[in-house]
Parts: structure tokens; C-alpha cells; sequence
């Protein structure tokens, strides 16, 4: 059975979640929105045994949420999300290798193109000549 990770245990009532999973905890109550790596340390101990197939859902805290989406990403190279609207859950699941790929093919076109102006840069440089782009 897939699991249901919820940022923040709150005030709110997730029961609604479980017809997506069993619901799992990252955190609970007051968090310090600054403590970043805590929150990173505390998450990567629960999110180390997700699937693909699970679900985040996102509660508490912005920063919170930033975390949490970021390992589950890094983890399965997906993101799948439940977000609570009009009275209910709605899944949105985003698979970035698709999306990813595309623009690391373009940022490793612009970095060769930018190894060939550093490279006429640093021959300049040890000829005494500038070069300005």
C-alpha cells in the first residue's frame, strides 16, 4: 500500500488522505522555519524508505514543503502531490527526467559555448590581448 507523507501534523483533519495511503508524519506542531537543516535530517530519516508511488502532502510551513518536495524528488525523480481543495484531495504528480533532460541538453550546449569563450579568454590572457564579449 502506497504511503501519504504529511509535511505537518496540525489541527487538521487527513483522514480524507488515507484513500491514498497510510498516512505517515514528518514532522509535528511548532517547527523554527529557519532550521533548515534540521528539517532536512528529520525528513531524510522518514523519506529514505518511500516509493515512487507515494504521495506528499503538503502542509505547514513553506519552507517545510520545499524540503520535503526536494527529497522526494531527488529520491524517485518525480513528484507526486495531494493538495487539499474545494472539500477534498486532488493528485498532481509532475515526472521531471522529461522536462530535466531537455534543459540539461540545452545548459550543456551553452556550457561548451562557454568553455570556448574561457578558453580564448585564457589564451588571450597569456598573450597579453584582451577579449571582451
Amino acid at each position: 500500500m502506497n504511503k501519504v507523507y504529511v509535511v505537518n501534523k496540525a489541527g487538521h483533519d487527513f483522514s480524507q488522505a488515507e484513500a491514498y495511503g497510510t498516512l505517515v508524519y514528518l514532522s509535528e506542531g511548532v517547527v523554527n522555519k529557519f532550521g533548515i537543516n534540521h528539517m532536512y535530517r528529520t525528513f531524510a530519516e522518514v523519506l529514505k524508505d518511500s516509493k515512487s508511488t507515494d504521495y506528499i502532502l503538503m502542509t505547514g510551513l513553506t519552507s517545510m514543503n520545499v524540503v520535503a518536495c526536494s527529497q522526494f524528488t531527488f529520491l524517485h525523480g518525480r513528484l507526486n502531490l495531494l493538495i487539499h481543495k474545494d472539500d477534498r484531495y486532488v493528485e498532481r504528480k509532475i515526472i521531471m527526467d522529461s522536462v530535466l533532460s531537455k534543459a540539461r541538453i540545452k545548459n550543456q550546449h551553452s556550457h561548451a559555448g562557454q568553455e570556448k569563450i574561457d578558453s580564448k579568454n585564457k589564451n588571450a590572457r597569456n598573450t597579453d590581448k584582451e577579449v571582451r564579449i
